[in-house]
């Protein structure tokens, strides 16, 4: 429903002006959206920026705000960039909490969305270290509500419920473990089957003295899903202890890659070990369930909103990086009130036209002033730019009203609610 706050655009509109990308181009610059497109989280800017392409804004006010905060991160270079770097580490938040909402994650999804909330502290410190011209409007539009996200009853318990019940050295080995320290029941469980490893492997040690063979090259110990804990022996060595395992030992698979066998006592250490890590598995995943449902508990009330916040300021810093990083300058255009019907552009050129490899754009103007030239007709031969000029308007205005920096000189442009485009040769009028 478009009602009052967003520009009309049809879908003749859209393939005319190239807004969106096609599976048929073959570089990203050929679609405004690609152009456009320099955003650094995982997908929420990008989703944003899909959006806001399509539903440009008609609300003055607003697109100043927006052009005014690209125009700070134009200005500060190590501003935007120290927000990109951390915007770089800032997952798919809607995503994540969808699969959590859903009952369908796992420690791997809480994890992630933690890695993310680690970051909106940083984020914050930036925007409050910002002092410049527009510090007033990024405290107004930003901080009140990173405050409130940030506080010890929001992002920071959240940080604290995982730093606390998750095991995050284990993290580097990709392994995503409740810690035993957050569950008694766990701790115990842990305990005794550390406690059964560590006979386990005095077993071992003593086997190997009885073998007269050294650990490890000699007897090797071995567990697997089939036969558990076992000893293994290679077959070059197995005739020099073969009376040894005859007498005390229980073979059970011989192999070209060596002699398998075990005993009882090693059998029961084995059977112990087994029974106490599947109960330690089940415990492990009762907890995970219940911090999963902890974690949606912050869903509506921090995560929906700060995604949101996140994706805005991606877009914002994706406009400032392009206009700040183009080789002919975008500067910030004069939007005007509907009712002055003006469109003045001096030197403009077409975005998309001009980043292609081995194209001199040449600038040209456009003035459609209320009373004096609402209407123009625009002649020329066969590809002589007529249809570059014509999009080149539109795409313009639409820039504007989404509220990015646009390529020309200097520009006033009056809100539209409409963009109504059929160019090309294949038109049918």
């Amino acid at each position: 429903m478009f009602c009052n706050k967003y520009m009309r655009l049809d879908s003749a509109a859209m393939r005319a002006l190239n807004v969106m990308e096609s599976k048929t181009d073959t570089n990203k610059n050929f679609s405004l959206f690609g152009l456009t497109n320099r955003t650094c989280t995982a997908s929420l800017g990008r989703r944003l920026l899909h959006l806001w392409k399509k539903q440009p804004l008609l609300d003055v006010t607003e697109i100043n705000k927006i052009l005014d905060l690209v125009q700070a991160f134009v200005e500060d270079t190590g501003f935007r960039q120290v927000l990109r770097q951390h915007l770089k580490r800032i997952a798919t938040i809607e995503r994540l909490m969808r699969i959590i909402q859903k009952r369908r994650a796992g420690l791997l999804h809480v994890v992630k969305l933690y890695q993310s909330s680690i970051r909106v502290p940083y984020i914050k410190s930036a925007l409050e270290g910002y002092n410049g011209e527009f510090a007033s409007l990024i405290k107004e539009r930003y901080m009140e509500r990173l405050n409130f996200w940030t506080n010890d009853e929001h992002i920071n318990k959240f940080i604290g419920l995982v730093e606390v019940s998750v095991d995050l050295d284990q993290l580097e080995n990709g392994e995503y473990m409740i810690s035993p320290g957050y569950d008694s029941q766990l701790s115990a469980l842990k305990d005794e089957q550390e406690s059964l490893e560590q006979q386990i492997h005095n077993l071992h040690r003593k086997t190997g003295d009885d073998l007269d063979r050294a650990l490890d090259k000699g007897l090797k110990l071995d567990k697997g899903t089939q036969f558990g804990h076992v000893f293994k022996i290679t077959k070059k060595e197995e005739p020099k202890v073969r009376n040894k395992l005859v007498a005390r030992f229980v073979v059970f698979k011989t192999r070209k890659d060596g002699v398998k066998f075990t005993n009882t006592k090693l059998k029961k250490l084995g059977d112990k070990y087994q029974k106490i890590l599947e109960e330690y598995k089940i415990c492990q995943k009762e907890l995970v369930t219940r911090v999963v449902e902890t974690t949606t508990t912050f869903s509506e009330i921090v995560f929906e909103g700060l995604a949101m916040l996140l994706a805005e300021l991606d877009v914002l810093l994706s406009f400032a990086d392009l206009a700040a990083s183009s080789p002919t300058p975008y500067t910030t255009p004069e939007i005007t009130p509907s009712d002055t019907s003006d469109i003045i552009l001096e030197n403009s050129r077409h975005p998309c036209v001009e980043a292609q490899d081995w194209v001199t754009f040449i600038p040209n103007d456009c003035k459609l002033v209320r009373g004096e030239s609402w209407f123009q007709i625009i002649t020329s031969p066969n590809m002589g730019g007529k249809s570059t000029f014509i999009r080149q308007v539109g795409v313009n205005i639409l820039m504007a009203q989404v509220g990015c920096f646009v390529p020309f000189d200097k520009a006033s442009i009056s809100i539209h609610d409409f963009i109504f485009a059929r160019v090309g040769a294949g038109d049918c009028q």
